[in-house]
């Protein structure tokens, strides 16, 4: 069977047919290869970014959280959303000053939400960066309570990744200071009525950093 390709870029409007896209030298090309990964979904409006403060207070934050507790990181689908977080990448800069145990993130996650009250707030920024992006349908807690919450939230793992910098355990205190990436790859998704969180193994002391995760909201169900 002979396929065939058209060779250069080419612009065609939505719902369109349209012959798919070659290289000079007869490569197919492919989105991950061309304007990246992530550029179709961004582009679409679908893709956002959720973070901490720069320097935000992470420690005290072990898993799991308690009822009506203060996660350093949440993220809220309210029940009845027509939408589903899809989580795609995760990254956590720790710098601990006097925290004699290493901490490492780690996703707790509640569904049974029914008497909680807040509602958190959008803190959301679409990755289109301008005046008009839309928060999206998402809800956000940065350091902020999940007031009338009845339940402690649950573990689901430990964040999958590596350290930019070797952890180790000082005689007092853990000094070095480091970048934990996950590459969640939509491996977790959040569909209404459920809140995704990060906490930590430990509670840890005196650790600041910044939480950063980067998700895309699709239609739901699917």
């Amino acid at each position: 069977m002979l396929t065939e390709f058209v060779v250069g870029e080419r612009r065609g409007a939505a719902n369109v047919q349209s012959d798919a896209r070659a290289g000079a030298l007869s490569e197919l090309i492919v989105n991950d290869v061309g304007l990246g990964r992530y550029f179709e979904a961004a582009r679409l409006g679908r893709l956002y970014i959720l973070a901490t403060a720069v320097g935000a207070t992470l420690n005290g934050n072990a898993t799991p959280i308690a009822a009506a507790g203060t996660p350093v990181w949440a993220l809220f689908n309210p029940a009845g959303n027509t939408n589903a977080a899809v989580i795609l990448k995760a990254s956590c800069l720790l710098v601990p000053g006097a925290s004699a145990a290493p901490i490492i993130p780690v996703w707790n996650f509640l569904t049974n939400l029914t008497a909680q009250t807040a509602l958190g707030s959008q803190a959301s920024v679409n990755a289109i960066l301008s005046s008009t992006g839309s928060p999206g349908t998402m809800r956000s807690f940065i350091a902020s309570a999940l007031t009338g919450g009845t339940v402690a939230s649950t573990f689901l793992r430990n964040w999958m990744g590596s350290f930019n910098d070797p952890r180790h355990v000082g005689a007092a205190s853990e000094t070095a200071a480091g970048i934990l990436v996950e590459e969640t790859e939509g491996s977790i998704i959040v569909p209404p009525g459920t809140i995704l969180s990060t906490a930590f193994n430990v509670a840890g002391a005196a650790v600041t950093g910044c939480v950063s995760v980067l998700y895309a909201e699709v239609p739901w169900p699917l």
